[in-house]
């Protein structure tokens, strides 16, 4: 019997090694791209199919949408995470918007304010220089008199009390004339300082303004990565046209 047994197994090898054939295997590199059938896509995360854009026997391009998926995610008492996210992102954002768009206003009528301050300071300084102009002309009057009035009192002419009363008048006057340059000096230096603030004024604003749109940036910026976490799109991968 064991010989009959070992007799098989060498007329076996036997007919393998004659009539058996090889197969050589060979590694490349590519890409697997099926000219026909059936091809299988996958979303990057699980889902729930919102929308589909393709049914079955269509031609569909490269790039073209095939799916919608939400990957919304839920909390213990079923309500959207992600969605709530977003909701409160849209919040800031629109709260930032609407702060951006006050402070244009605001920067808009503070300009407005320190315009017509100088438009003022520069009437009241007109009004002032012509008050002087007309000051000067009494204070060199009242300077005339009272020289006229000293002659004639020491020529006895008059009283002293008279000469003293001309020289009263011209103190007076030129301290009426001392008062009203104070008061356009100190107009000057206000027309100095409104005049700088003014020139700070773009600068100063544009920064906070800037700033600003810095924030809705970033808000914009994460409400767009939380929206893409909540749906994916899926699109079609082929080089040309897939059936």
């Amino acid at each position: 019997m064991l010989v009959t047994l070992a007799g098989t197994v060498t007329v076996t090898l036997f007919a393998i090694l004659i009539l058996g054939s090889y197969t050589k295997r060979t590694t490349v590199k590519g890409q697997l791209v099926p000219v026909g059938g059936q091809m299988k896509v996958y979303a990057l995360q699980a889902g729930v199919i919102l929308e589909k854009y393709v049914s079955e026997g269509m031609t569909v391009a490269r790039g073209a949408p095939l799916y919608k998926i939400s990957s919304e995610r839920y909390d213990a008492n079923a309500s959207p995470v992600q969605a709530e996210i977003s909701s409160h992102l849209t919040d800031r954002r629109d709260l930032l918007t609407g702060e951006l768009e006050k402070a244009r206003k605001l920067h808009a009528d503070e300009r407005d304010t320190l315009v017509r301050k100088l438009a003022s300071i520069s009437r009241e300084s007109k009004a002032l220089e012509a008050q002087i102009v007309s000051q000067r002309q009494l204070v060199h009057i009242t300077k005339d008199a009272s020289q006229r009035y000293q002659g004639l009192v020491e020529k006895g002419y008059i009283s002293t009390d008279q000469f003293q009363q001309r020289q009263a008048d011209h103190l007076a006057q030129m301290k009426v004339l001392q008062g009203l340059e104070r008061e356009l000096a100190a107009l000057d230096q206000q027309r100095v300082e409104r005049s700088n603030e003014l020139s700070g004024l773009d600068l100063r604003q544009a920064n906070q303004l800037a700033a600003t749109d810095r924030l809705i940036s970033a808000v914009k910026q994460e409400l767009a990565e939380s929206e893409a976490r909540r749906t994916v799109l899926i699109r079609g991968a082929c080089q040309k046209f897939c059936v």
